[in-house]
């Protein structure tokens, strides 16, 4: 006989999981566990003659050829097992350590174990009946908060989308999914929040509650659920004591506290947003005593699992362009239209911020036919954050000002050191691009081009530092330095007079010598103000 098994206590994911193995092959048996999640429990109950699980009684005196265990890499003794049976795993969690080498194991990073299952049940082509469709559909929903946590990937959607093309009824999924707490299970989570502290551990709000549920034979994870979606924290970590032990469940609601790391301390697992772990304990000992000694434990592990909070440093930009209150509005709107940006801080006569102009602000004004001064169209304020402050931070002070850009300052004296746009935030928090900063491509130049071409460039920023000009290589030659296969024809840009920068004597012994120029000099506009009134990138 071959079986597939989960591991105890299962949710949707670990028997939706047996079902998707089953369905892949129908000549192993597919065993319930003895403990299942009560909304588990219901609904195979209310669709036990639909299903086709069997319990570990009916195979008690059978041979196992093999085991494939799902969602799980724990392996429980079964009657029926020898030092033949072979051993296999299908799981989406980290693989454990020292696991047997005779074990075939596949681990794969999605948000629900039967999105494996899925995957192969669709490959193969088979048509499934809607009641299995809708299991199967349980068990991603539930792993991944309804496709909402941040391990969820495309291809948990897909698996999805697939389901409930197979007649997955989502009016079904969400009766079993969201049950209201029995009896047993509201006597728990009061005891819990009469014993429930609330923390704040490297910008995180953490949860911890402990109760004595010997009393109580219902499942736990139900009600840590129903209390992080109460009490709203960043991870919640509740410690219930049983006759067999100290359970710990921990839940969390963002990708900063790894609970399912913290729970492999204390004999468990699970994923990074849920994972229960139980602490067994001797005949002896105070069950109320060690709740506590593992409540003192878990705080002291907690800070190296929680990720640093992202700071402002890390996503902002330097040297922003500055607009001085005394400006005119038409240079004003000379200088967006050069540089493009939809926010300007502006500062006062000692460079302290005093407001935030931005360009639709300047466009109306003008398209009415007006220049009033900055000051009169700014939105008016000094809101700054520093480069310490954390991005959570940034984002409370962007609703309360409604500024879409915010200065970043030196806290000693005040002057505008770099900003942060929202579009720096949104990326950042999205995970949608790496965190911005300045790039030094000092070491990429000397490494691809020439020496003489290199002493040009030299020269050049000697020659326009001189000037006090700003200049910039431009074009294509930079896309194909970051590509890594530039080619020896580059653009330079001058904030300036060009022409006077590119008659300097030692620009043109250098042309003499070599006899060529890749050079193409574009003159840009003069700004038409005094250029101690702004500052550029």
């Amino acid at each position: 006989m071959k079986i597939i098994v989960t591991h105890e206590q299962a949710d949707f994911d670990a028997v939706a999981s047996v079902l998707g193995a089953w369905l892949l092959d129908e000549s192993w048996v597919p065993l319930l566990p003895k403990r299942m999640n009560r909304n588990v429990f219901s609904f195979l109950n209310d669709f036990k003659n639909d299903l086709p699980f069997q319990t570990v009684d009916k195979v008690r005196d059978e041979t196992i050829q093999a085991v494939l265990m799902v969602d799980t890499q724990t392996m429980n003794n079964l009657p029926g097992m020898t030092t033949e049976t072979e051993i296999s795993v299908i799981d989406h969690h980290q693989p454990r350590l020292n696991l047997d080498e005779n074990w075939k194991c596949v681990f794969d990073h999605t948000g629900a174990c039967t999105t494996i299952l899925v995957e192969r049940i669709c490959a193969s082509g088979r048509s499934i009946d809607p009641i299995f469709a809708v299991l199967l559909l349980m068990g991603i929903y539930e792993d991944t908060g309804n496709l909402s946590y941040g391990s969820t990937i495309a291809r948990d959607l897909q698996a999805a989308a697939w389901l409930l093309e197979r007649g997955a009824d989502l009016n079904l999924i969400t009766r079993y999914l969201n049950q209201p707490l029995s009896a047993s299970q509201q006597i728990l989570s009061e005891r819990l929040l009469q014993n429930c502290e609330k923390l704040r551990l490297m910008g995180q709000e953490v949860v911890i509650a402990t109760a004595d549920a010997r009393d109580i034979s219902d499942e736990f994870s139900t009600v840590a659920h129903y209390l992080r979606d109460m009490l709203s924290p960043d991870a919640i970590f509740i410690l219930v004591g049983t006759h067999s032990g100290v359970r710990v469940i921990s839940r969390a609601t963002n990708d900063r506290i790894d609970v399912g790391q913290i729970m492999s301390r204390f004999s468990g697992g699970g994923h990074s947003r849920a994972a229960a772990g139980l602490v067994l304990i001797e005949k002896d000992c105070d069950l109320m005593v060690r709740m506590q000694q593992i409540r003192e434990e878990l705080l002291a592990m907690l800070p190296n699992f929680i990720t640093p909070p992202l700071t402002v440093e890390q996503i902002m930009s330097t040297r922003p362009l500055l607009l001085d209150n005394r400006m005119d509005l038409r240079e004003v709107s000379e200088l967006m239209k050069r540089y493009g940006y939809e926010g300007y801080p502006v500062v006062d006569a000692d460079k302290k911020v005093v407001g935030l102009l931005n360009r639709r602000s300047v466009e109306r004004a003008l398209d009415f036919g007006i220049t009033p001064q900055i000051d009169m169209i700014m939105e008016a304020g000094d809101y700054s954050v520093t480069i310490g402050d954390s991005v959570e931070y940034l984002k409370e002070l962007m609703n309360i000002s409604n500024w879409g850009q915010i200065p970043v300052i030196n806290p000693e004296d005040g002057q505008v050191i770099g900003i942060v746009t929202r579009t720096d935030v949104i990326k950042t928090l999205t995970g949608r691009s790496s965190i911005p900063g300045n790039r030094n491509y000092a070491q990429m130049l000397n490494q691809t081009l020439p020496p003489g071409y290199l002493r040009l460039i030299r020269m050049v920023a000697d020659a326009a530092a001189s000037c006090r000009y700003p200049v910039y290589v431009v074009g294509g030659f930079v896309r194909d330095l970051i590509l890594g296969h530039p080619v020896m024809d580059f653009d330079i840009v001058v904030e300036g007079d060009a022409i006077h920068l590119a008659r300097d004597p030692d620009l043109n012994v250098w042309r003499r010598r070599t006899h060529a120029c890749p050079l193409r000099y574009c003159k840009v506009a003069d700004t038409g103000y005094p250029r101690e009134n702004f500052s550029g990138y």
